[in-house]
């Protein structure tokens, strides 16, 4: 997995979990499988998720947007908002947003005790634009917490509502920072 052009790898302590990533600010997530994975080394024979931010504005624009979603399987929301404009030769993009999910049903409609988590993400870019050279800055902060996805009551207070949010089984907290900078030069 790519994101803001490092290999990122989070959360390989239980396979329950995906990579604990916020969807906001992503424009896209590109597969890329066959000879196109060497770009990113041996490693990645298996293939590369990208994840390819935003777009900058179209120059001499300023963009604002403010998103919700609501997730059933969950009774999860997720809600940011943000801020970008460019002047064309300097961008800047803000945004910032909050999730949270109860625990999760399976297929038997049966609740995955302990699978809730929320997440708290901050987004920043700035860039400048020169004849011959691309300068872009980015920086991602997020504060998450998962629960451990338990078989039963083990080690936790007496089973919660449905809605129940509160992580009072084991849970793990993760802080992750991000500061990239993507430089690009053109030649003759």
């Amino acid at each position: 997995t790519v994101l803001l052009g490092f290999r990122f790898e989070n959360q390989k302590w239980q396979d329950e979990h995906g990579l604990g990533l916020s969807i906001i600010g992503i424009d896209r997530i590109e597969v890329l499988k066959g000879p196109s994975y060497l770009l990113y080394g041996t490693e990645a024979i298996g293939g590369v998720i990208k994840i390819v931010e935003e777009n900058i504005p179209a120059s001499g624009t300023k963009e604002s947007d403010i998103n919700g979603s609501l997730f059933s399987n969950t009774l999860g929301f997720s809600v940011n908002g943000g801020i970008k404009k460019n002047t064309g030769k300097k961008n800047w993009r803000i945004r910032i947003g909050a999730d949270s999910h109860a625990d999760y049903s399976d297929g038997k409609n049966d609740r995955v005790l302990n699978s809730r988590f929320e997440s708290y993400n901050l987004k920043a870019t700035l860039g400048y634009t020169h004849k011959r050279w691309i300068n872009q800055n980015n920086f991602y902060s997020c504060f998450s917490r998962f629960g451990f996805i338990m078989k039963d009551n083990q080690g936790r207070k007496p089973v919660d509502g449905r809605f129940g949010r509160k992580l009072d089984g084991p849970y793990h907290a993760v802080l992750l920072n991000i500061l990239s900078s993507e430089n690009t030069l053109f030649l003759k």
